[in-house]
């Protein structure tokens, strides 16, 4: 795994969190220089292996659902039977009828429901995710007096949760996007999405 043996560090910028060797409470660790922070985003955001072993299967998952289902594929029909769970196509999945298990190529977790996931996950045994996964605190901050105003009461107000997600996200290797480095969906887009997964 990519982030499997680095920490995690406070940043002050609207950037992810550095995954540098410090600790979080290492108060020289809050900037880095630039070369620094592109070495580090670049390591952190492009997992190439799993990028290629999604465009390494696509091609055959493809042809088989085009052969299953007797038609030309949409292109979110194409990306869904490229991540069926069990592999190849074997049959046709009805909308609104099917259970239908996928193995997705990145998880991505927003605060408020991480807590709840992080901590099952702590009771599985693992060392580690299965699947790149990232946290993003974004969900508790709430809009009401300002972007500043709003920020500080969230920092004030979420600390003990924002503390417990990025020490737990430290010790399982799962990135970490502190509050107001953005909103969940578009970092993922930015930073994250590749076409077709």
């Amino acid at each position: 795994m990519l982030y499997a043996r680095k920490k995690i560090v406070w940043a002050r910028t609207a950037l992810p969190i550095f995954l540098l060797s410090s600790s979080l409470t290492n108060p020289a660790c809050l900037s880095c220089d630039f070369a620094t922070f592109a070495a580090t985003k670049y390591n952190m955001l492009f997992d190439l292996d799993v990028i290629k072993e999604v465009y390494r299967r696509m091609p055959e998952r493809i042809a088989k659902a085009r052969e299953v289902l007797g038609r030309p594929l949409t292109l979110s029909e194409k990306i869904l039977y490229a991540h069926l769970h069990e592999g190849l196509p074997a049959e046709v999945y009805g909308r609104g009828k099917s259970y239908v298990d996928f193995s997705p190529d990145r998880v991505a977790m927003q605060d408020a429901t991480a807590q709840m996931a992080l901590l099952q996950f702590m009771t599985c045994g693992r060392d580690k995710t299965a699947v790149p996964s990232t946290v993003h605190c974004d969900h508790l901050i709430q809009a009401k007096d300002g972007a500043a105003e709003d920020m500080t009461e969230a920092l004030n107000k979420n600390r003990e949760v924002y503390d417990f997600l990025a020490s737990v996200s430290n010790k399982y290797g799962i990135g970490f996007w502190k509050p107001g480095a953005g909103i969940i969906h578009q970092v993922v887009l930015e930073n994250y999405a590749f076409p077709g997964g």
